[in-house]
């Protein structure tokens, strides 16, 4: 029996939709801090799903700042780098920004794999919402900053110019000396939990550019800004066409099965299979399923045989396995095996 496969990309989503305004929720948390501790988890409890994370993860050995090769978390996934790892040649390490998104809101924990210099490292973490959409905002880096460095009083961040308006304004720096909070119209400081601060501000819609202070000594500060969108009208349906049956036969399909790679955990994906617009099977499990006869269906010359998925992940392939015997265009169903 021929196995005929086809597949097909979902494709992705034109454009975002509407920008919504952001606000920090919850209660940051921090690690404590420890010299020659490595500290690679951190328990917080998430808001809401589709909130942002914010992760600060540094430290450093006094000769460079500790280097994370991956983040997770049980209800939070996407986990991206932001802001690469900053240094402070006073202290001898620094901070990066991470980000991922709340998937599963309620108690979790950050867990970090450190690729280097983990002699001394903590972690931190904030939390931002979106007024759009909730589960399924989307949530984007506009600007990435050029870190800024120095030493002395005063600790400038650098200058970011929005693409629209509402936007997040987070910063992170690595300071020598002891700090103390910014003046910056608009912004909220903390410190971390190597005292390095961290600034932020969500509704920016013109250049800016935050200072804070500290005691003395050499520091480094780099900042992004960020947006929040409702997504964009959602093409997450896909479809599969049978080839053209060859002129004078007719393919007999006993079995059609469903697959998505990469494999999703998904549970709402359907399959529905039509032949000349009319519905043959609905409502099938098509992260990874089959139907198969009797009855079998008969496609002749000119049919139209047509596999479409629903609530497909965006970018996923999902492929159609056609189990079929070919035969005269005439052939009775006497003749292979009392087709209906």
């Amino acid at each position: 029996m021929p196995i005929l496969t086809l597949s097909s990309t979902t494709p992705t989503a034109t454009g975002s939709g509407a920008a919504g305004t952001i606000s920090h929720v919850g209660t940051d948390r921090k690690s404590s801090f420890n010299s020659g501790v490595t500290v690679s988890t951190l328990t917080f409890t998430s808001i809401n799903a589709g909130d942002m994370i914010h992760a600060i993860v540094g430290g450093g050995d006094g000769s460079a700042s500790a280097v994370a090769s991956a983040l997770g978390s049980g209800g939070t996934t996407g986990w991206m780098q932001v802001l690469s790892p900053l240094f402070d040649s006073t202290f001898g390490g620094g901070p990066a920004l991470w980000m991922g998104q709340v998937v599963t809101p309620g108690a979790d924990t950050l867990n970090v794999t450190w690729s280097s210099h983990s002699h001394t490292t903590y972690l931190g973490i904030s939390q931002y919402t979106s007024s759009v959409a909730l589960a399924n905002t989307v949530w984007t880096v506009d600007k990435v900053g050029t870190p800024t460095s120095g030493s002395g009083t005063t600790i400038t961040w650098p200058s970011l110019t929005p693409t629209g308006t509402g936007e997040l304004y987070y910063g992170i720096s690595a300071e020598g000396g002891t700090p103390s909070a910014g003046a910056t119209a608009g912004y909220t400081y903390n410190t971390d939990a190597a005292t390095n601060e961290y600034c932020y501000n969500p509704s920016i819609g013109a250049a800016t550019a935050p200072t804070c202070t500290q005691t003395s000594g050499t520091w480094q500060a780099n900042g992004a800004l960020m947006r929040a969108f409702a997504p964009a009208a959602t093409v997450n349906s896909n479809t599969v066409t049978l080839q053209q049956v060859p002129a004078g036969r007719q393919w007999v399909i006993s079995q059609i099965g469903y697959e998505i790679l990469p494999v999703t955990t998904a549970t709402n994906i359907t399959v529905n299979v039509t032949m000349n617009q009319r519905a043959l099977y609905s409502n099938v499990n098509g992260n990874g399923g089959a139907n198969q006869g009797p009855p079998y269906i008969a496609v002749r010359p000119g049919d139209n045989l047509t596999v479409n998925w629903s609530n497909a992940p965006i970018g996923s392939s999902c492929i159609a396995n056609f189990f079929y015997n070919e035969y005269d265009a005439y052939a009775q169903p006497s003749d292979i095996g009392g087709l209906v």
